[in-house]
């Protein structure tokens, strides 16, 4: 294990810093393979303007970023080829040091998540409805996830995309931020005891809300894939 000051003093590679039982770490790399103890992190972000949180676990430095990906559920940073998850929390201030410092890799990540609009013209011919998995409403923004693994970016609410894109008898709302399609789902598991589900599409878990769960339940009863 090596201190802030042996750190400092060697210009040790600082990738991603994980905070494991109140202690924080330097996740070993390949050029430097083992593990540093940090003892004042608050120093190490002073000193070093490219570190910054992604969750309350994880500190990434942005000059090492890969790329950023989705899933139905989280948003990631890959660094080194490790996965690190991105809290909504943290999205906002990751966003504005790559916007004032390092536009290059903000460029990344802004086209990777930029919106667009549906209204005008045949909207229908732009969405592959009959692929998509599911659709999450996150601040802005509705991200449909497809069966092939890639995601479209939408302003347009989940309300409109209910009311004038998506098939009733095929797509179901199971909570407030969430719109699944029923002929992509895998499996389900709905606990009576705690009036409590969660629905699998692939290795994701969708969590459906008490108030949607006996519709999701009569709907799917009711479909052509249960």
């Amino acid at each position: 294990m090596e201190n802030l000051k042996t750190i400092l003093d060697t210009k040790v590679e600082i990738p991603v810093l994980i905070r494991k039982k109140q202690n924080w770490y330097i996740v070993p790399t390949s050029s430097s393979p083992k593990t540093v103890f940090v003892d004042d992190v608050g120093v190490l972000l002073y000193m070093h303007r490219q570190l910054v949180y992604i969750n309350k676990d994880t500190i990434i430095n942005v000059e090492y970023i890969d790329t950023v990906l989705s899933n139905i559920v989280k948003e990631y940073v890959v660094i080194e080829g490790k996965m690190y998850i991105i809290s909504p929390k943290y999205m906002l201030m990751l966003r504005h040091l790559l916007k004032e410092r390092y536009p290059s890799i903000y460029a990344c990540i802004s086209n990777h998540t930029k919106g667009t609009y549906l209204r005008g013209g045949n909207s229908k011919t732009r969405i592959d409805i009959e692929n998509i998995e599911c659709l999450i409403r996150k601040s802005t923004q509705t991200i449909i996830f497809y069966k092939d693994g890639t995601t479209s970016y939408f302003y347009e609410t989940l309300k409109y995309f209910n009311e004038n894109i998506l098939k009733r008898e095929t797509f179901i709302k199971i909570r407030r931020d969430c719109i699944v399609n029923l002929q992509h789902i895998n499996s389900f598991k709905i606990d009576k005891r705690n009036k409590t589900g969660e629905i699998y599409i692939k290795s994701q878990i969708l969590s459906i809300s008490r108030r949607n769960l006996t519709l999701f339940k009569k709907t799917w009863q009711n479909s052509t894939f249960a």
